[in-house]
């Protein structure tokens, strides 16, 4: 895992850049495919457009476990393709959130296969304290959430190597949930980015 230097800096009128990106209901921006898992299983995926594909490299929007999703705009998401594994985060924290109302571990090691297997970056802006749902199978979600000016970006084998070590050190009667902080890089600065594993 690294940190990269920025190189350039940008400043862009808030009022400009909010007025810019229209309000859209999660639901609007979720698309799902057939994924076959590392076990040989053939799952249900859902996902942020983006990751698809269809909105790769402009920005869309995401909200995750909010009401009135497209009253307001919640999170700016985008996925960037890159044609190789990113990893962009160093070490993180780990916190037992294990409880019988957690997601499948079968599901969640799904979810991880999927994640691994989209190769790029994962860029998320700060928000208030909800986290933005990168992809979900079955039972199964990975969010993440920053409070950084600049936003976060983790790539596929940051949070892929997160849920595996999560699942690793938490598992308990097939079930699985945990949460923590990693510190990753936004091209600007180490961004403080929370990520959790939550039942859908």
């Amino acid at each position: 895992m690294h940190f990269t230097a920025a190189v350039a800096f940008l400043i862009i009128p808030l009022g400009v850049l909010c007025s810019a990106l229209p309000a859209v209901s999660e639901q609007a921006q979720t698309t799902s495919e057939a994924f076959t898992t590392s076990a040989g299983e053939v799952r249900t995926v859902h996902f942020h457009r983006s990751v698809g594909g269809e909105a790769t490299a402009q920005q869309t929007s995401s909200t995750a476990n909010g009401s009135g999703a497209g009253a307001r705009l919640r999170k700016r998401f985008q996925f960037t393709a890159s044609g190789e594994d990113r990893d962009l985060c160093g070490a993180s924290s780990f916190v037992d959130k294990t409880s019988g109302g957690s997601p499948t571990v079968a599901d969640c090691i799904c979810l991880r296969d999927f994640i691994r297997g989209k190769q790029g970056v994962y860029s998320v802006n700060r928000d208030d304290p909800r986290f933005d749902r990168l992809a979900t199978c079955g039972t199964c979600t990975f969010g993440v959430d920053t409070a950084n000016f600049f936003g976060t970006d983790l790539g596929n084998t940051d949070a892929a190597d997160i849920i595996t070590s999560a699942i690793d050190m938490f598992q308990s009667g097939g079930l699985i949930g945990a949460e923590g902080r990693v510190g990753c890089d936004n091209a600007f600065q180490t961004a403080g980015t929370d990520w959790a594993i939550f039942h859908s």
